[in-house]
């Protein structure tokens, strides 16, 4: 297949910057046999260590595509999907304890996942995120940001995907967490070939995007802190075919 260059970039959110938190985001991303698979998780904001769960999540999905791909088997996500909701069940018994209050505290995020092989592009997501192919935008959002989460699987019906997409003709892809909704320009963020010529370059610019600007207002005599642009923790991958721009 042609060469699939991809870069990635993640930076902490105002909302857990104002609190001393680190990002609940994670994310993933490999090469195996033919095909490049990216992962973005996103840790629920009401679990104490959701960052735990979006890490793990994020490295189990990439176990299961690339163990699909290397067996020869084919690309199936339905069941990664199952593998991976296995996996979680098999590592909650083993932790001990309350089984809903691990599941509650540790394992709740988002998933968007992107499997590029020879013959296509699939991107699938359980919960919310951000998806844009060849300049097209999509963001997954949920009524009062409650999305559903993998881990609900463990304890009831396994989650339906979100979204799925699939594209044979595709040259550039991105996937994100909810966050990425906040940057005003994110079809040309998603665009950018900046990205895949410095391996740092895109998490400069969340950091860039997100950086705090103060000002001094001189009738009040005193300094204005400009609100943080992305509030929520934002994750972005970018994975494109070599030859082919947005």
């Amino acid at each position: 297949m042609n060469t699939i260059s991809i870069a990635a970039g993640t930076v902490t959110g105002g909302a857990h910057r104002r609190l001393g938190r680190g990002s609940q985001d994670a994310h993933a991303w490999s090469r195996a046999g033919d095909a490049a698979i990216a992962v973005v998780c996103d840790g629920c904001s009401g679990g104490a260590r959701s960052e735990v769960g979006a890490a793990i999540g994020a490295r189990l999905w990439i176990s299961a595509i690339a163990a699909q791909v290397e067996t020869g088997v084919g690309v199936d996500l339905d069941r990664a999907r199952d593998r991976v909701l296995a996996e979680l069940g098999a590592l909650v018994g083993a932790m001990g304890g309350d089984r809903d209050e691990i599941v509650r505290e540790h394992l709740l995020f988002t998933s968007v996942i992107a499997v590029w092989t020879p013959a296509r592009l699939e991107v699938r997501s359980i919960g919310d995120g951000v998806i844009a192919i060849d300049g097209d935008v999509h963001a997954i959002a949920f009524e009062d940001n409650a999305p559903p989460y993998l881990a609900y699987g463990l304890a009831g019906p396994t989650p339906r995907w979100t979204a799925a997409i699939v594209r044979d003709d595709a040259r550039r892809v991105m996937i994100a967490t909810d966050g990425a909704a906040a940057i005003e320009s994110l079809d040309s963020f998603a665009a950018d070939d900046r990205w895949f010529a410095n391996p740092d370059a895109l998490r400069r610019a969340l950091a860039v995007q997100n950086r705090e600007e103060l000002s001094i207002d001189h009738a009040r005599g005193a300094i204005v802190r400009r609100p943080l642009p992305l509030d929520d923790d934002t994750t972005i991958v970018v994975m494109r075919r070599e030859g082919g721009g947005a």
